[in-house]
C-alpha cells in the first residue's frame, strides 16, 4: 500500500475518533486541519474533547499529550473505541478502514441519541 493512502487511511481514522464530539471534521484530505491545531493548543477544553483530541494527535504523528490516566478517565465507549483503533493500525491490511467505518457509525449514532433525547 502506498504511503499517501495509508496517510489518508490514518487520517479518516483520527477524524473518526473525534467524530462523537461533533466538532465537523479534524482531518482532511490526509491531513489535520488548523481546527485540530488549535484544539491541541486550548487548555480549556472538556476532558472528553481534551482526551480524543490529544489520543488523535498521538496516533497522527506523536504530538498529543494524552496519558493512560486521561484515557481511562472516558466513558467505557471511548476507551473501547480508542483500543479497536490502536488494534486495527497493528492488524494492518482493511482493519483500520473496518474500524473508521465503524466508528463513524457509532458517531452518527451518538448524534442522534443527543438531537433525539434518548
Amino acid at each position: 500500500m502506498s504511503e499517501t493512502r495509508d496517510q489518508l487511511r490514518l487520517a479518516l481514522a483520527c477524524d473518526a475518533l473525534c467524530a462523537p464530539l461533533c466538532l465537523g471534521p479534524l482531518w482532511l484530505d490526509g491531513q489535520p486541519t488548523s481546527k485540530a491545531d488549535h484544539l491541541r493548543a486550548l487548555k480549556r477544553l472538556d476532558a472528553r474533547t481534551k482526551t480524543l483530541v490529544h489520543l488523535a494527535w498521538s496516533v497522527w504523528n506523536g504530538g498529543g499529550f494524552a496519558t493512560v490516566n486521561d484515557l481511562l478517565g472516558l466513558e467505557p465507549a471511548d476507551v473501547r473505541s480508542f483500543c479497536g483503533l490502536l488494534v486495527a493500525i497493528a492488524d494492518g491490511g482493511g482493519a483500520l478502514a473496518e474500524w473508521t467505518e465503524m466508528q463513524l457509525e457509532r458517531a452518527a449514532r451518538e448524534l442522534e441519541a443527543r438531537r433525539t433525547g434518548t
